[in-house]
């Protein structure tokens, strides 16, 4: 990481092939002014430092695909899309269809797991097995019913 202090210069992406801020930077570039400042002022000053940016540069990457920055900037209450300009209207929704894909697949991926974990299991209990077989019941009746309501 390129910034180790409250006081680093921001590394800005330029046009063409240049070093710039990750994401993860821009992170850690606001713990360290929340550490020394306080909250209230890091976030100004982390707000009007990221705000420099351009629009289409790794800021775009930030606002809008990276799920930790945006979860990390929202949980802070941190405004990402102050340079954004006109922007800022299509890259929220988009940042949000990218939180909803990412939050989708971690759900699915944790589905998967507690059944690869529930068939794999030497000690089943029947708690788990009830409400396994619940949830599979519920879903087929679901599925069914959106079945038939597509054949309508």
């Amino acid at each position: 990481m390129a910034v180790t202090t409250w006081n680093t210069v921001p590394n800005y992406d330029e046009w063409g092939s240049d070093t710039y801020w990750s994401c993860e930077d821009w992170i850690q570039y606001h713990k360290l002014l929340k550490q020394h400042f306080g909250e209230e002022r890091a976030k100004y000053i982390w707000e009007f430092a990221y705000g420099q940016g351009t629009d289409g540069a790794s800021h775009w990457d930030c606002r809008t695909s990276n799920n930790a920055f945006r979860k990390y900037a929202s949980s802070e209450k941190l405004n990402m899309y102050s340079s954004a300009g006109l922007f800022s209207i299509i890259l929220k929704p988009v940042g949000v269809g990218f939180d909803i894909v990412n939050d989708t697949s971690d759900a699915i991926s944790g589905i998967s797991s507690e059944i690869a974990d529930f068939f794999n299991s030497d000690n089943v209990s029947p708690i788990k097995v009830l409400l396994w077989g619940t949830t599979f019941i519920a879903l087929g009746f679901v599925g069914y019913k959106a079945y038939q309501y597509t054949k309508k």
